[in-house]
């Protein structure tokens, strides 16, 4: 029985895959010199693809490790239609984290030409940064709240339910995974957001402050001084809003002040710039 378009084409994206974990190309070919078809690693990949390989040319979400793989654990096997849809999910959200890490690699880039006095230059990959990714922020909370909205559709009554037993109405996570995904994916566009408007400030506190770029006291001297003072409170609000978001009514309160410490070293500061923040 011969694949329809939708099965050939996760078996082949799940071959190429499986063909990586084992060192080879899709032809077979070695990808690396040292290659060693004796090595038990190699092997016991081999085993595990061939495995996966056979399971799924009767249906994709046939064997748990298949299963995990679209996101599926204990659930009924889907229809071919279904895995289409979790198929395009996953792509979805492979094509947003490469863009994230993109994002970030070229605020890593600022960072790296700012270190050698090159200020302008990473102005401009910080300004572009910010500017896509306030449009994915957008994006992602227009998604957030048709994803609210459809869980308000389906199941008024027990939002109802919760507002009256005083609990929050916002559970919608623990309600629908697709809210708490939502959710996630809007933080961490918050989270580049935050470092494009946060270097942006350090960028014009940076050419204001050096008096080879800018006089002292002059006109250009103070509209570089409103900029700054702007994107100081923009990260500010910004910061504010993903530490909103780390805490949740079933977990236990987190001290702001902690969690904003952590998320400030983990940007790798061991302190505030400037004093703003």
């Amino acid at each position: 029985m011969p694949f329809t378009a939708v099965e050939e084409q996760h078996y082949q994206t799940l071959f190429k895959e499986l063909a990586g974990s084992c060192g080879l190309d899709i032809y077979g070919n070695p990808a690396q010199d040292n290659w060693d078809l004796e090595d038990p690693a190699v092997q016991s990949a081999m085993r595990n693809a061939l495995d996966r390989l056979r399971q799924t040319a009767l249906h994709p979400e046939v064997g748990n490790r298949n299963r995990r793989a679209l996101g599926q654990k204990a659930a009924p096997m889907r229809t071919v239609t279904e895995v289409l849809d979790a198929m395009l999910e996953q792509s979805d959200g492979a094509r947003r984290t490469d863009e994230r890490n993109l994002l970030a690699l070229r605020i890593t880039k600022g960072q790296i030409l700012a270190a050698l006095d090159h200020v302008k230059e990473a102005m401009a990959l910080w300004k572009d940064v910010k500017e896509r990714s306030t449009t994915i922020v957008s994006d992602c909370r227009e998604q957030l709240g048709k994803e609210i909205e459809e869980v308000r559709k389906k199941d008024g009554d027990g939002s109802q339910t919760s507002s009256d037993n005083g609990e929050e109405d916002s559970q919608d996570d623990t309600i629908s995974p697709k809210v708490g995904e939502a959710r996630r994916r809007l933080r961490h566009a918050l989270e580049i957001q935050h470092r494009a408007v946060f270097f942006c400030a350090n960028g014009y506190f940076s050419i204001k402050s050096n008096e080879k770029m800018t006089v002292p006291d002059s006109e250009e001297f103070k509209q570089l001084e409103e900029k700054e003072t702007e994107h100081y409170n923009l990260a500010k609000r910004i910061r504010k809003e993903i530490l909103q978001e780390v805490w949740s009514p079933n977990s236990a309160r987190l001290n702001s002040t902690n969690v904003h410490k952590e998320l400030w070293q983990s940007k790798g500061f061991d302190g505030p710039a400037c004093g703003r923040c």
